[in-house]
């Protein structure tokens, strides 16, 4: 595995097993590539999967099936056709993945865009993110900017709230809209605001300002700010 793909300025490649990929300017690859290291400054596109130990993007990255990885970290635009299995994500800027995201400590500061589900054991968002599936991981930290919509979101401890730059643009634009959208939250310590749902079931539940809940059910506590909204609010036995 001597082999390099290196395209400069403007090329393309078939691809394969190689040590390591650069492509800064635009390049193709036209099959899977499987390398040691992956780098893209600029455009770079992937006619099928891409496997590599270490990827970095700064620019736009589209790969058509499957990426898989132990770290990735990108700045701009990166799209996924298929699922992306990656154990340290950082993503910085617009993301888009077909699939799923199934990942051990995961990172974006930006938009994420999914149609299944996203898994980790951290997951930290800072920004947007919109999934037909459902977020699940021991620990879940959403920083709201902008609207977030997910089916279900369920962990051990979950956190969602404002980014203080997006309080600051509300000051201003109160039309603005920085909140989460989701059918169902369920996990153990639940520190919610500016979300609205149909159920939210948990241990420790916290409804902070700007939540519009349909039922909440919880086994120890409940606090809810003057500023929320629940239809029903009832305690029950062990989760």
């Amino acid at each position: 595995m001597d082999k390099d793909i290196k395209i400069t300025g403007t090329g393309s490649s078939n691809g394969g097993t190689v040590r390591n990929v650069k492509v800064v300017g635009e390049g193709v690859i036209h099959s899977d590539v499987e390398s040691q290291y992956f780098k893209c400054t600029g455009t770079a596109a992937v006619n099928g999967h891409l496997r590599s130990n270490q990827i970095k993007l700064t620019g736009s990255l589209h790969v058509q099936g499957d990426v898989y990885g132990d770290s990735i970290k990108t700045s701009g635009q990166f799209e996924v056709g298929g699922k992306l299995e990656v154990r340290h994500v950082k993503l910085n800027g617009d993301t888009v993945v077909k699939r799923s995201i199934h990942s051990e400590h995961f990172k974006a500061f930006g938009s994420v865009r999914l149609h299944g589900d996203c898994s980790a054991e951290q997951l930290r968002i800072k920004g947007a993110i919109q999934t037909e599936g459902m977020l699940n991981a021991e620990h879940i930290d959403i920083g709201l900017y902008g609207l977030c919509k997910v089916a279900e979101i369920g962990g051990h401890k979950i956190e969602i709230k404002r980014t203080l730059m997006s309080s600051l643009f509300h000051m201003f634009n109160p039309k603005r809209q920085s909140d989460l959208i989701a059918d169902t939250i369920e996990g153990d310590v639940l520190h919610l605001e500016h979300t609205e749902a149909k159920v939210v079931r948990g241990r420790k539940v916290y409804i902070g300002p700007g939540c519009r809940i349909g039922l909440v059910e919880y086994s120890e506590s409940c606090k809810k700010h003057s500023d929320a909204v629940t239809e029903v609010c009832n305690q029950i036995g062990s989760l």
